[in-house]
Formats: C-alpha cells, sequence, structure tokens
C-alpha cells in the first residue's frame, strides 16, 4: 500500500516570504533587454508581424532606436533592446508588462566533506561506480520498467559538453541564450559548457552508463540543452527564451539548478504556460539555508509584489541564539509570537506553486545544512558529494602529501578547473602568505617554492595570479571552513601554470601551529590527474534526480500531466522527518514507476491537491 503524503501547495504558497537580491550587472548587453508582454494574443500579432517584415521594427509602437530580438509565442512577449521607449512602453493599454533582463548569481560552490568520494573522483579511461545518489533513490529497480526511452529531458543551465561520452549518445539539440563575450577564446559550439555545472547535472539526469561508464536516473531519455548562465550568473531572459524553446520542441521534463530569492511576472507566467503545455518543471531549492541575507525589511511574496516583511527582533531560537522572527502574518507578529524554528525560504523559480522544488541529503538521509527548506519544498534527493560528468578532462583529481615530521602523510584535498597537470609529483617547501592578496607576499619569499594560502576576502584567480607572480611553484589553500570546495580558475579551459590544490582547515591549522613554535619546516609533494568526472554538491546536484524520476515516471506512462506527476513523486516518496525541512521525503524511482503503470486518469487527479 503506497501512502498518501500530498502537500497542498496551492493554500501553503501564501506562506512563502520573498526578499530582496542585488543583481548583478554585466556589461552592456543586459542593460537595455526588455521583456514586453501584451495582454492579448491580438495585439501581440500584430506587433510581431510588423517586427518580421520591417527589419524589426515594432512599427508605431517602437522608435527607430528600438529594436526587436525575439518574439515568443507562448508569452505573447517580445524582446525589445530600448532604452528609449520604456516609459511609452509600460504605460501602453495594450502592454501587460515590460521587465527588464537582469542577472542572479550562479549556485555558489559548497564545502565536500565525504573524504571517501573525495578518493573515489575517477581518472580518465576507468570504470565508473554507480554514484551512490543513483542507488538511493532506488533508480535500478526502475530500470527493469523502463529508462525513459524517448522521454525528452531539457538541462537549461550553463551549456553541456556534448561529446563526453557518458552523454553523447544521448544528446539531441542544444542552443546558445546568453551572450559570449567576443574578447575572449571562443568555444567550438555556442552552448559548450566552460563551467561545468550544466554538464555535470546532464550526467546526473540521464548519462547512459555504456562500457561501465557514468550513468544517471534515466540512462536512455533524450537530452536538450539550454544555455542560459556564465560565470557571472545566470540571465533571467535566456532563462525565459529558454523555457519557450522547450515548449516548442516539445520538451517533457525541465531541470533548473539555478534560481533566485525573487519572481516576476513574465516568469511566472512562462511556468504557468510550460505547465499548460504538459511540462513537468523541476528546479533545485537553493543552497542558502540560514544565511541572514534571506530575511529583508522589504521584500517580494510569491506573486512578486513588493510588500513589508513583518519582523520580530530579539527572538530566541531553541539553542537561545537572536534570530529574526519573519512572518507574513500580521496577526500574529501583532501578538509578538515567534516560532521556535526559524522557517526558511526556498529560491525561485522552486518557490513557484506548479514548480517540484528539491532540497538536499548526504548520504545518511539527512538535510544537508545548506539545503534551503520551507513550506514550498516539495520532495529531497542525494545532493551531497554527488559524483557526475564534466567537460572532458576538466576535472581534477589532487593527491597531497604533507611532510611536518617524519614522513609524507595524504591528506583529503581538492584541485581546482585550470590547474596545471604535473607530469610526476612535485615536491617544495610550504610558505604561508596569509590570504594571499598582494600586499602579502611582499615579505615573504615564494621563489620556487609552494604559497600556502587561507581562503577568503579575495577570489581563488586573484590568490593564484599573486602567487604566480611571486615566483610560486604551486600553491596550496586551506579553507576556512570544514570540508572543501573546488572551482575554475580559468573561464576558459586554460591553465594558469602551476598546480593548486584546496587542503582542510584542519590541516592548515596544523601547519601553521607547527611553523608558529618552529617544530617543523613543513614541505609538501603535489600531484594532480585530470578527469571526466568530479563530486560536487548542493541542491543543483539534487535536483537532477528528482528529474530522472519524472523522466522515468512519463517513460512507464507517457499520457500523464505535469500535476499527475507530481502527485505520483509525492504520493510514492520515502517519508523522512518534518514537512517543513524534508517536504514529501526522498524521491523513489521504483515506487513511482510502479504507481505510474496502476494509478491513471482520475484515479491520480483525485489525490491531487495542488
Amino acid at each position: 500500500m503506497v501512502k498518501l503524503i500530498v502537500r497542498n501547495k496551492k493554500h501553503l504558497s501564501t506562506l512563502l516570504i520573498g526578499f530582496c537580491l542585488t543583481f548583478i550587472s554585466f556589461g552592456s548587453w543586459a542593460s537595455s533587454k526588455y521583456m514586453v508582454t501584451f495582454k492579448e494574443s491580438k495585439s501581440y500579432e500584430k506587433i510581431k508581424q510588423h517586427a518580421v517584415l520591417s527589419e524589426n521594427s515594432g512599427r508605431g509602437l517602437l522608435s527607430a532606436s528600438s529594436q526587436v530580438l525575439d518574439t515568443l509565442d507562448h508569452l505573447n512577449t517580445i524582446v525589445v533592446e530600448s532604452e528609449s521607449d520604456l516609459n511609452h512602453l509600460s504605460n501602453h493599454p495594450d502592454i501587460l508588462s515590460v521587465e527588464k533582463d537582469v542577472l542572479f548569481p550562479l549556485p555558489e560552490q559548497v564545502a565536500t566533506f565525504d573524504k571517501r568520494t573525495i578518493f573515489r573522483e575517477s581518472p580518465l579511461n576507468k570504470a565508473i561506480e554507480m554514484p551512490w545518489g543513483i542507488k538511493a533513490v532506488r533508480a535500478p529497480a526502475a530500470w527493469a520498467t523502463t529508462k525513459a526511452s524517448g522521454v525528452k529531458v531539457m538541462v537549461i543551465d550553463t551549456g553541456i559538453d556534448k561529446d563526453h561520452p557518458s552523454l553523447s549518445g544521448r544528446f539531441i539539440a542544444g542552443k546558445n541564450f546568453y551572450p559570449r563575450n567576443p574578447n575572449k577564446p571562443q568555444p567550438p559550439y555556442d552552448y559548450f559548457d566552460d563551467v561545468g555545472h550544466g554538464t555535470h547535472v546532464a550526467g546526473s539526469v540521464l548519462a547512459d552508463g555504456l562500457n561501465n561508464q557514468l550513468v544517471g536516473v534515466a540512462p536512455e531519455a533524450d537530452l536538450y540543452v539550454a544555455r542560459v548562465c556564465s560565470s557571472f550568473g545566470c540571465s533571467t531572459l535566456a532563462i525565459v527564451q529558454a523555457i519557450n524553446w522547450a515548449i516548442d520542441s516539445g520538451v517533457d521534463v525541465l531541470n533548473l539548478s539555478l534560481g533566485g530569492p525573487m519572481t516576476t511576472k513574465t516568469q511566472r507566467a512562462v511556468y504557468k504556460r510550460a505547465e499548460q503545455m504538459g511540462v513537468t518543471v523541476i528546479a533545485a531549492s537553493g543552497n542558502s539555508a540560514g544565511q541572514p541575507q534571506a530575511m529583508k525589511k522589504e521584500c517580494r511574496d510569491s506573486s512578486g509584489t513588493v510588500k513589508k516583511c513583518y519582523v520580530k527582533r530579539s527572538c530566541r531560537g531553541p539553542n537561545g541564539s537572536t534570530i529574526e522572527c519573519v512572518n507574513n502574518d500580521p496577526t500574529r507578529c501583532s501578538k509578538g509570537e515567534c516560532s521556535e524554528k526559524m522557517i526558511d525560504i526556498i529560491s525561485f523559480p522552486a518557490g513557484i506553486e506548479t514548480v517540484v522544488a528539491v532540497g538536499a541529503l548526504s548520504e545518511d538521509l539527512k538535510r544537508a545544512t545548506f539545503s534551503q527548506f520551507g513550506p514550498g519544498l516539495f520532495i529531497m534527493a542525494p545532493g551531497v558529494d554527488v559524483l557526475s560528468a564534466v567537460p572532458l578532462g576538466t576535472g581534477r583529481k589532487a593527491v597531497t602529501k604533507l611532510n611536518l615530521g617524519d614522513d609524507f602523510i595524504e591528506v583529503p584535498s581538492n584541485s581546482f578547473q585550470g590547474s596545471s597537470i604535473p607530469n610526476q609529483p612535485i615536491v617544495s617547501d610550504m610558505v604561508f602568505v596569509g590570504l594571499g592578496k598582494k600586499e602579502d607576499f611582499k615579505a615573504k619569499n615564494v621563489q620556487g617554492k609552494f604559497a600556502l594560502i587561507k581562503r577568503g576576502e579575495i577570489t581563488f584567480v586573484d590568490k593564484v595570479q599573486n602567487a604566480i607572480s611571486s615566483g610560486a611553484t604551486g600553491v596550496i589553500i586551506f579553507n576556512h571552513e570544514p570540508g572543501l570546495i573546488g572551482g575554475a580558475l580559468t573561464d576558459d579551459g586554460s591553465e594558469v601554470g602551476v598546480p593548486v590544490v584546496m587542503i582542510e582547515l584542519a590541516q592548515g591549522e596544523k601547519i601553521l601551529a607547527g611553523m608558529a613554535n618552529k617544530s617543523i619546516a613543513p614541505v609538501a609533494s603535489l600531484m594532480i590527474e585530470k578527469t571526466d568526472h568530479s563530486p560536487f554538491q548542493g541542491t543543483s546536484m539534487a535536483s537532477p534526480h528528482v528529474c530522472g524520476v519524472a523522466a522515468l515516471v512519463l517513460g512507464a506512462n507517457p499520457s500523464l500531466s505535469p500535476a499527475q506527476v507530481r502527485t505520483i513523486l509525492a504520493q510514492s516518496s520515502t517519508q523522512l522527518g518534518d514537512f517543513v525541512e524534508y517536504g514529501n521525503g526522498l524521491v523513489n524511482s521504483e515506487a513511482a514507476v510502479m504507481m505510474a503503470m496502476t494509478m491513471v486518469g482520475e484515479q491520480v487527479l483525485q489525490a491531487n491537491n495542488f
């Protein structure tokens, strides 16, 4: 008997508290692009016709200095490049909204904690052990019924390495919606993934598992890719354009391992249209659980309306610490009530009521500390130390050994995309240079030695460049918090010229303590190998697991609507704990596919409270 745990998301969405964001600006290309949405299709079609026939002129609507860049049929929206017509457009009786293209940050790097995963990274051309998350969602048990053959999945992200051997057989089409910097070396195709995030996500969804290589949740699904993000961030316009393309392409499932703290009318409209056209949308809940910037006095609610947040300060949390009590109910707040548990806020688009919001679990099936939660959370999936694909040869497996006394001992470490690859271990003394700022090197001699640098304040790129400029032959960065993280040192696939690794905070502090009492003269040995796979973590890694399960569900029963898919995911999940923190629980491929085969039509709809 399958339990029924279906959240009434429609009602709970009123409890969502939005918050503000300072968006990133990116050159002039983003500053003058706008999405202009018409109230009726008749008005839109008229303007579209003139735009096509009159060399991108809006004819009567736009001035000669404005240009129509794109038309989005599923939204009655035109994309306009203009600064002069904004007041006119905003007040036009036929126009519903005018929204500027803005950027929000890429999902932040999250620390790696599982030392076993660090040493399971796979060098080139070696067999890949099935990632723990594929087993945790019980995908192999569902494969006897379906592997999602014929189901169309689109990954909306940083692009793809379509030649990765685990993905090339599944790849169907890709498209770039994010302008590239013409002053940088251009990739082999415009939707190429030079960040690594999108390729990693795609691998978890549908890597084919052939030849003992990486396998994803839905290994026979068809892959479509939209590039909407770069290392600078993700474009709201690009995302809307990508979803419009997904609808045109007949895509069944979308994965968006991205998000920001607010949404707009146009963005909500495109997800509503996707729902109407039969597209199931999966999104990451966000990696900022508990961060204070989530709570602002002035904010946007789930509908995009600016509202006052009701804040009562000096409330005490369960551990006795002072927290902000944020509640969207003015009646409760006027009484001075404060929850004993600070309810977090999930990001958007995950916070939109027709989107499946996915939180991240560690291997012990506990919520990852970074995973955002709250009333809008739908389901959980593996998101800690998830091994998946990265663009060919860009992964780095570091073997770092420290000699702090009698002998070399290997310690947990990560390397970075863009680190050089020595053909044999390099051994050298370490010199501590603080945070690696230019001034930190002035009184230090790192010529021919390894620069030991603490993480913080400036970027990894700046730390490494400062070390190289001072003559260092390698860089060892120790974290300023538990765990390890990775990242990229270049944005064009080039290498910086020296090996770069990260070690744990505890190891860095141990080295500094030995240096302080002069009991050691620390020496390190660095060896780095190229890989086609790396472990990442974040809700970005959890979302593709659920995307893959949704593809398996549709592989078992292609007639299901997005609402039915959501209901099946909810009913078949494995309950883990508190609903606000875990949603419906851990997604379960085996139970979901079985339910898809046996529960159709009204039987599903009767349990649908969305």
